[in-house]
């Protein structure tokens, strides 16, 4: 085990933060956490922007290259699903994920792909927000799968560069970032018992 690895271990961690720690020591680590992001497109179970954050805190030298795999999975999921989109149509969409158009948030980004564009695709990807439905909501408007991923691999290149920097080189500021004050998993990986 490689020093930032050292004494790390809390018996009351959750299982995925145990297997992060463990996992986070090879040097392939940034390819699990793409695959992770990319599973995560299509079984919502652990926030891409969970795994950034801890996984940095954990690993913090390796923040770089947890962010880029993270970057790369967001891209390669809206891939996917744009492309499942234009081959198969909206039923096959609606199979897979239930009715999305339903989704409270579906109007509001509706709105602002539909005004902005390509911009506010690469805005909404820079923030900590699953990616699907701004995905769909792009491919309805006709840009193409390629065009969507790399927006979102840039956008989530800046967004997930931002949190794993901070995570690495100032753990404490994640506490005060709204949405990572509430997670008992990075209060945990801090050392807090709140």
């Amino acid at each position: 085990m490689d020093q930032e690895h050292e004494g790390h271990e809390k018996p009351h961690s959750p299982k995925w933060v145990r297997w992060v720690r463990k996992a986070s020591a090879h040097r392939t680590f940034p390819f699990y956490a793409c695959g992770i992001v990319v599973a995560d497109f299509f079984f919502p179970v652990l926030p891409s922007t969970a795994l950034v954050a801890s996984a940095s805190l954990i690993a913090p030298r390796k923040w770089i290259s947890i962010a880029l795999g993270c970057a790369f999975g967001s891209a390669i999921g809206a891939f996917v699903i744009a492309t499942i989109f234009y081959e198969y149509g909206w039923l096959v969409i609606e199979w897979l994920f239930g009715d999305l158009k339903s989704a409270p948030q579906w109007q509001t980004i509706e709105w602002a792909i539909q005004s902005y564009g390509i911009f506010a695709l690469l805005l909404i990807s820079a923030l900590p927000m699953p990616l699907r439905v701004p995905t769909l909501i792009t491919a309805l408007a006709g840009l193409p799968a390629i065009a969507i991923a790399l927006t979102i691999l840039i956008g989530r290149i800046i967004g997930y560069g931002l949190l794993a920097n901070i995570a690495s080189k100032s753990p404490q500021r994640l506490l005060k970032i709204p949405f990572l004050r509430k997670s008992r998993v990075i209060r945990s990986l801090l050392g807090e018992t709140k």
